[in-house]
């Protein structure tokens, strides 16, 4: 027989869907904000970022291949970088 043990906790899913449902909680507050949304909606989303950092963290730490998850992250941040540049230099040029 198998001696299999249950652990007892959250995985990595669980927290995503428990950051995915606080984030809606708050980005509800914040389209509701001008009626008069209350203001301890925007509590709920405090947590996410901390959920965030581990589940990265986690993801990362069990990665095969470190350099090409490296790579991956740094290559979408200046995507991410030359594309709010060609925004910005277009927006400015426009107006």
């Amino acid at each position: 027989m198998e001696n299999i043990q249950k652990v007892k906790g959250f995985s990595t899913f669980d927290l995503k869907i428990i950051g995915i449902v606080l984030m809606v909680v708050d980005h509800v507050h914040e389209m509701f904000a001008p009626v008069g949304a209350p203001t301890w909606l925007d509590w709920f989303g405090r947590p996410v970022a901390t959920i965030f950092f581990f589940t990265s963290v986690i993801g990362f730490t069990s990665s095969i291949v470190k350099l090409s998850a490296t790579l991956m992250a740094y290559s979408y941040n200046w995507s991410r970088k030359l594309n709010q540049l060609w925004h910005n230099i277009r927006w400015t040029t426009i107006a």
